[in-house]
């Protein structure tokens, strides 16, 4: 691999850190890898927040009766290890919540801009206890969202591909044609004249890749048009030194974003950051916000009148609010149907001892373990 070479600041050359073209040239990256590699780039760095989280891969926006009560021990055990996707004996705000995220998909008129499930103009706030299946619901929902934005995004990562697939081709053209003055002896020091020369492909790959990010900044549609963030994500994200501005922005402004579990833990400045979020997102008319959480709406404002009533405004205006209070969680009643098969086991085993006592002598039922002691 021929090294990059740059003048520093008194003329002489010096070696810069691997660039993605370095990273071709040493084949230690393959022309896809430079395209996701710019891709990440573009976007702040936030792809790792482009996904569902894998736990929820099973979910689906579907809802099924089932008797608990009839279920056998082995069943229980197959529920609780294999969690169906489908939400278990659902409830009012499970239903009405599975239909709403259901037109949204369907491009409703009411829910979204332009019949386009990737840019709804309403959200929803999902209040409850935990375990009840609200963030079950918005990640089969986000599913949906991330698999139509995928099919959406193959064009661009297309061109993406194809551009750097002929740009990488050009630049290997241009090294035959712009070559440097034979060497001189052994040693041979690079001239500042001969830096710009050689420069030259390298400048003009560079400038190429350039081109790319703004193909993709210009596209219609984004990786992060969609991002899935925990609330301690987010919260990290708001209060590091380190956090940068675009990745902030990119938060506020995705045509999506959903951020699971939102709690208090008796911090305002918790708070605050929901708070920043929702008002900014309302101000960028940024809808498409998904929130699961144990508060209250009218309490998401925090103690501040002013500002409560400002964020409960904003909140009544931008969410389709769905309240899961009351509702079981599913796990609960499987461990408890489990612990009354142990209580009717033991009244069987009570029974049973109880019929072989009167059928032989006491004496004939073993009171105590054998002894494991060895004879001396």
């Amino acid at each position: 691999m021929e090294e990059h070479l740059t003048p520093d600041s008194s003329g002489d050359s010096q070696k810069s850190s691997p660039t993605l073209l370095d990273k071709l040239e040493a084949r230690v990256m393959t022309k896809a890898d430079v395209a996701n590699a710019i891709m990440q780039e573009v976007h702040s760095g936030l792809h790792v927040y482009c996904s569902i989280p894998g736990g929820y891969t099973h979910c689906t926006l579907e809802q099924r009766t089932l008797d608990i009560d009839r279920l056998d021990e082995a069943r229980l055990r197959e529920l609780l290890e294999h969690p169906p996707g489908e939400i278990l004996n659902p409830k009012t705000p499970h239903s009405e919540a599975i239909e709403f995220f259901n037109m949204i998909l369907e491009g409703h008129s009411l829910v979204t801009e332009g019949s386009d499930c990737l840019r709804p103009t309403v959200g929803a706030y999902l209040q409850g206890p935990p375990g009840v299946g609200k963030t079950h619901i918005m990640a089969a929902f986000g599913r949906w969202i991330e698999f139509t934005l995928h099919e959406r995004l193959k064009e661009l990562m297309l061109k993406v591909r194809s551009h750097i697939d002929i740009f990488w081709r050009q630049y290997q053209v241009d090294l035959k044609e712009d070559k440097l003055p034979a060497e001189r002896g052994t040693v041979y020091k690079l001239t500042k004249e001969d830096i710009e020369v050689h420069k030259r492909p390298h400048e003009r790959f560079e400038e190429a890749m350039a081109g790319i990010k703004r193909l993709i900044t210009s596209s219609a549609y984004q990786p992060t048009d969609m991002l899935y963030l925990g609330f301690e994500d987010l919260c990290q994200l708001y209060s590091s030194s380190d956090a940068r501005k675009d990745a902030i922005g990119a938060i506020e402004s995705a045509p999506i974003v959903f951020v699971d579990d939102l709690h208090g833990k008796g911090d305002p400045e918790r708070l605050l950051v929901i708070q920043r979020l929702i008002e900014r997102r309302y101000e960028l008319k940024r809808f498409g916000t998904f929130l699961t959480t144990n508060i209250d709406v009218e309490h998401i404002g925090g103690d501040d009148v002013n500002v409560g009533k400002r964020i409960l405004s904003r909140s009544k205006e931008s969410f389709a609010v769905f309240d899961f209070t009351g509702c079981v969680d599913w796990r609960e009643e499987v461990k408890q149907r489990k612990i009354r098969l142990i209580r009717e086991e033991i009244k069987r085993r009570i029974a049973a001892r109880a019929q072989i006592a009167q059928e032989q002598p006491p004496e004939t039922i073993p009171q105590e373990p054998p002894s494991t002691e060895e004879p001396e």
